[in-house]
């Protein structure tokens, strides 16, 4: 007998370095398959309970990932918002 489990890859929001992001998923990944944000950066999949998400604090979210979000879906970008700003990570400019 198997226990499914099922998982949207509409909702799935990635965590990397602390920050999420928004992706689209035509299925869930595998572990160690490569995940694209929608702000460019890639990292590779994989899968932790929840409790260790909550033991690591507030999460932040992508601007940047934000920024393409909403403009894929034409909502309106204000001039102050954060993803606008050039990016800077790891002391390189993306």
């Amino acid at each position: 007998m198997t226990a499914l489990i099922y998982v949207d890859p509409v909702s799935v929001r990635p965590v990397v370095d602390g920050v999420w992001h928004l992706t689209w998923l035509s299925a869930v990944p595998t572990p160690g398959e490569e995940v694209r944000m929608l702000c460019g950066e890639a990292a590779e999949a994989a899968f932790v309970p929840l409790r260790e998400r909550t033991a690591q604090g507030a999460l932040t979210q992508c601007p940047y990932c934000d920024l393409e979000y909403r403009r894929s879906h034409g909502y309106e970008i204000l001039p102050n918002h954060p993803g606008l700003r050039p990016r800077v990570r790891q002391g390189r400019s993306w």
